[in-house]
């Protein structure tokens, strides 16, 4: 196969990704529709650039489909003020296994950080791997080094067992070794306040 048609084929990924997320339709909490995620995002970071970004995913099972919500949470360390959420969601045929629906939690997430990862380059600071290296997660393990990517990822997984009652820990390791692996900083529950707000985004609106 020649150099041209695996160019070809690599764009052709890249457009499709794209244009599937410029379909996810991206709301405030009051309602209002935001047409373009990536502008919206630049246009809040340039008015607040002391602001970090969190993604987070929360599904729930209905009778015969499953609906997952995505959420973008913008905090601004200077001001201190609250934590400005938006949102999306999406529809797909129901699915039942545990293991599979957490994943497929994480998969929207890692999604929806990867197009940031090309909307915001140069509106979020990228730390490098130094600086990476020393900074610390909740439960106050070190970051890796390669974990520099510009947004964090929220992961509504439970890290503990707890006598096989949170049953969503089965895909603990699964989802912690996905999402660092690809470069994010994540947090798990009960840290993973974004998860939290996506959860809600589902039961009550």
């Amino acid at each position: 196969m020649s150099f041209s048609v695996v160019a070809s084929s690599y764009l052709k990924g890249i457009n499709e990704k794209e244009k599937v997320m410029r379909e996810y339709k991206f709301r405030k909490f009051g309602g209002s529709r935001i047409e373009d995620v990536g502008t919206y995002l630049r246009e809040y970071l340039t008015k607040y650039p002391n602001t970090s970004i969190y993604v987070g995913t929360d599904s729930k099972n209905r009778r015969n489909y499953t609906i997952y919500a995505t959420i973008i949470a913008m905090y601004d360390h200077e001001r201190k003020d609250g934590v400005h959420y938006i949102f999306t969601k999406d529809r797909t045929p129901k699915e039942s296994v545990i293991f599979s629906r957490m994943l497929n939690e994480v998969q929207y997430s890692i999604d929806m950080a990867d197009y940031l990862e090309e909307e915001l380059e140069g509106y979020l600071k990228r730390y490098t791997s130094e600086e990476v290296s020393k900074m610390r997660d909740e439960n106050n393990s070190l970051f890796k080094a390669h974990q520099t990517n510009l947004v964090n990822i929220d992961v509504d997984i439970n890290p503990f067992s707890g006598n096989g009652h949170n049953k969503s820990n089965q895909a603990f390791e699964a989802a912690r070794s996905w999402v660092t692996g690809s470069g994010y900083r994540c947090r798990f529950k009960p840290h993973a306040w974004g998860a939290s707000v996506a959860a809600d985004m589902i039961s009550n609106r």
